[in-house]
């Protein structure tokens, strides 16, 4: 890509990052969301704060890093994903500003334009977090998390999050409800783990996401990479899932009637 080519797509680009800016940036989700994300550094400070006299590299890495910030994070990442990822099509509905927008610009760029500055959004909230807690660690206990397992557990986090983002994505781009497209993910999050408790694992994003953090405290403690159905099973769900979802938004929210909605 020349200058000419990406000062062109940056010109095109703009009047669509403004409106995602004052549509979901500068709003009350937007400064509960950067609340939330910074939860887990919250409870790991109280860890390390109280506890530093015994946490070594290796106990740092496999408890301060693994066990608790990166559990934390699988649990309050979500909710930030579904906070901003909630009303970004169906507030176009809801405010009757859709034929408006959808008549100068394609259905499909719009979207894929929100998913980019959302996911763009979504990634600096989580990489402060982690930065934050790569901070709290430097100064508190003078450990930092090794580079390799800083990038994995990020990009562990973020898939999680991924899910949420595109499943609340869906639906705010096929049901144009603000209420539904919040509600039916967080009830998801709230009742994920009861399906394990059911016996209905396959149903459950606790489920995948519980074999590879496993995964990784057995790599973490003993360098050794267990390999098995359920492992592979999960990172394909973390992969292809999100990219299924968002397939099928696309796909749905070009076939709806403006006009009627």
């Amino acid at each position: 890509m020349n200058r000419k080519s990406i000062s062109s797509w940056i010109k095109n680009e703009k009047p669509l990052f403004s409106l995602y800016f004052k549509k979901n940036v500068k709003t009350l989700r937007a400064y509960v969301s950067l609340i939330i994300v910074f939860v887990p550094n919250f409870f790991v400070l109280n860890l390390m704060t109280t506890q530093s006299w015994y946490i070594t590299q290796r106990i740092f890495e496999y408890e301060t890093f693994w066990q608790w910030f990166i559990r934390d994070a699988l649990n309050y990442y979500p909710i930030v994903s579904i906070l901003l990822t909630g009303m970004i099509i169906s507030q176009d509905f809801s405010k009757g500003t859709a034929q408006l927008i959808y008549s100068s610009i394609s259905r499909k760029k719009y979207l894929l334009s929100n998913l980019r500055f959302l996911i763009l959004h979504i990634l600096i909230l989580q990489f402060l977090s982690f930065l934050v807690f790569s901070i709290q660690g430097l100064i508190i206990l003078n450990i930092m998390v090794s580079p390799l397992l800083f990038l994995i557990g990020f990009t562990f986090t973020f898939f999680n999050s991924l899910f949420f983002l595109t499943f609340t994505f869906i639906l705010t781009a096929l049901t144009r409800n603000n209420i539904i497209s919040i509600l039916l993910p967080f009830v998801y999050l709230t009742i994920s783990a009861l399906f394990v408790q059911w016996d209905m694992d396959l149903l459950a994003i606790t489920y995948y996401s519980t074999n590879i953090s496993e995964m990784m405290l057995i790599y973490i403690w003993n360098g050794v990479i267990i390999k098995n159905i359920n492992v592979i099973l999960s990172i394909l769900v973390f992969l292809l899932v999100p990219l299924i979802l968002l397939a099928i938004s696309i796909f749905g929210f070009e076939t709806i009637e403006i006009r009627h909605s």
